[in-house]
């Protein structure tokens, strides 16, 4: 909930430069909203009143960035445009905007993509870093299955996210990251900048 506003703005700030600092925008905190499951249950009722509230609470535009690794064998392109479309029916690309996005296999392994910054100790505590000569996966979205539990494993002292995912979002090398070419990354950068357009422009998307 802490790493994501974090890392909506510095993509922001590494792709648009001056642009954002003419023209920013305010990135507000970030919602807990459950499993896919629970937001496509019952025709999206979830998706749609957590969009409602946010319409209602002046948003100009919603990202939902979900974890990948409960897709099972669901294509997460086709279930990300079932989601927008639904999204819709709460005034979704009239009122405001939305994205949505999935990380391969969850956001952890967007970090894993970057070794530098997993080998930087963590506020000034060198325990807190990655274990000396860890090997960093090739393809932190095809592996591991457990992105969160990878780095538990090997970091000396243990990863949480609720202490560790501000830090590595805010040390991420988003150059080195983007290097990977890892494909939700990609995505995320592009619906982030999407979101963007679509706010300073007034001209409301539901993306994809």
């Amino acid at each position: 909930m802490q790493a994501l506003p974090i890392l909506v703005k510095r993509v922001l700030v590494n792709i648009l430069g001056a642009q954002f600092s003419a023209n920013p925008v305010d990135i507000c905190d970030a919602w807990r909203v459950g499993h896919l499951n629970k937001l496509q249950a019952s025709g999206c009722a979830q998706w749609i009143r957590l969009l409602g509230v946010a319409g209602r609470n002046g948003a100009s535009a919603v990202l939902l960035v979900l974890d990948g690794d409960n897709l099972g064998k669901l294509c997460p392109v086709e279930v990300a445009r079932a989601l927008s479309k639904s999204a819709q029916v709460s005034g979704a690309a009239v009122g405001f905007s939305v994205g949505v996005v999935f990380a391969m296999q969850e956001m952890e392994s967007w970090f894993i993509a970057d070794a530098q910054a997993l080998s930087l100790s963590l506020n000034t505590q060198p325990l807190r870093r990655v274990k000396p000569l860890t090997a960093i996966p090739d393809n932190p979205e095809h592996g591991p299955r457990d992105a969160k539990g990878w780095l538990s494993h090997n970091m000396p002292d243990g990863y949480k996210p609720t202490i560790h995912q501000a830090e590595f979002a805010r040390r991420l090398d988003i150059h080195t990251v983007r290097s990977q070419n890892l494909r939700s990354f990609r995505r995320f950068e592009h619906a982030v900048q999407q979101l963007y357009t679509a706010v300073v422009s007034g001209s409301h998307v539901a993306t994809p």
